[in-house]
């Protein structure tokens, strides 16, 4: 073990240790942790992502240490009616895979914890799958050894002998394609596929299936939210007025049609504080939302309205010592120690 990790491990443990995290959670009372989710574990298909069985370890942690467990509406609906609610640990999960209905919502429903489900419209759909997923796809499924490649501003030259370097050169398009609007990703895609020498399937295949409306309607059955992440995933600062008032809107209408009670906090596509701008946050506000969530890492701190359509997140970690740096807050309090110095 480093002397980081073992200064971390340290830190934690003496964190959660009852008079410490008694200390800790009062300390940290008007915050809310929400944490941000993505694929889960599935080895026949193979999914690699959260593991089913720590989630589920989590959220028993949580039980057991008497969090609440409230969805994103829950926390900006209190803050709205200047309340608070203490302790407050929400989960989201994007994009709307077929895999959040069948693992991650069992596990959340079975622990009463109303996660928020945010889905890609046109996916659920089944008229469009995400970019990113198809080039993950491309890289997985192609037998080119090498790529020198360019479409626009992307380029790749590497070699593709081996699954580590096809999974390394997968990340390294979809990280920069993320400063691309979605015409111009569309036809990267499609570039990429002529150089990998692979055809790219009209829908989803296993490994990438989207839900179905009937999946989240039951998942709110269950007790679970809906919410709106866009029609095509698309990074919305890259994108004129026209397309991003049609990609929130699209998106959320699409949801109302669906689902009971949709959730009136959306979620920006890949999120961090570059890829939305005050634009989108204002249609939002005219299209009847009352916050949204972003990638950002933090803590939403009640009582502040200025966070409420930029809510950070925290990425859910796969070690049970991070997640207790969440949840036993040594990392709000070195975030707060970090902003006094600044």
């Amino acid at each position: 073990m480093s002397i980081k990790n073992a200064i971390k491990s340290g830190l934690v443990r003496g964190f959660s240790l009852p008079p410490a995290r008694h200390l800790a959670r009062k300390l940290a009372s008007d915050s809310a942790l929400i944490f941000m989710l993505h694929r889960f574990q599935d080895n026949d298909l193979a999914i690699k992502g959260h593991d089913p069985a720590f989630l589920r370890q989590c959220l028993e942690e949580l039980r057991r240490q008497k969090y609440q467990l409230v969805s994103v509406d829950d926390i900006v609906n209190a803050n709205l009616n200047g309340e608070v609610i203490k302790n407050a640990v929400a989960f989201t999960v994007d994009d709307g895979y077929l895999d959040h209905a069948d693992i991650g919502g069992d596990a959340f429903s079975d622990y009463d914890c109303p996660a928020t489900f945010y889905l890609i419209s046109d996916f659920i759909n089944d008229e469009y799958w995400p970019e990113d997923a198809k080039v993950k796809y491309l890289f997985e499924s192609t037998r080119v050894k090498t790529i020198n490649w360019q479409c626009g501003d992307l380029s790749l030259q590497t070699s593709l002998d081996g699954e580590h370097l096809r999974h390394s050169a997968a990340e390294a398009v979809v990280w920069a394609a993320k400063e691309l609007s979605i015409e111009q990703m569309q036809l990267a895609t499609i570039s990429l596929a002529q150089a990998l020498e692979v055809e790219i399937p009209a829908q989803a295949p296993s490994k990438y299936r989207p839900m179905s409306w009937d999946d989240a309607r039951k998942l709110e059955k269950s007790g679970m939210r809906i919410g709106a992440h866009t029609c095509q995933h698309v990074t919305l600062s890259q994108e004129d007025d026209p397309s991003a008032h049609s990609e929130i809107m699209g998106s959320f209408d699409a949801i109302m049609r669906n689902v009971k009670n949709p959730s009136k906090v959306f979620c920006y596509p890949t999120g961090r504080t570059q890829d939305f701008n005050q634009r989108d946050i204002d249609i939002l506000k005219q299209g009847d939302f009352s916050g949204a969530v972003s990638s950002a890492p933090g803590y939403f701190k009640f009582g502040d309205m200025n966070q409420m359509f930029t809510m950070p997140r925290m990425g859910m970690p796969d070690k049970l010592v991070d997640f207790r740096q969440y949840t036993c807050y040594p990392e709000l309090f070195k975030s707060k120690i970090r902003s006094s110095i600044r």
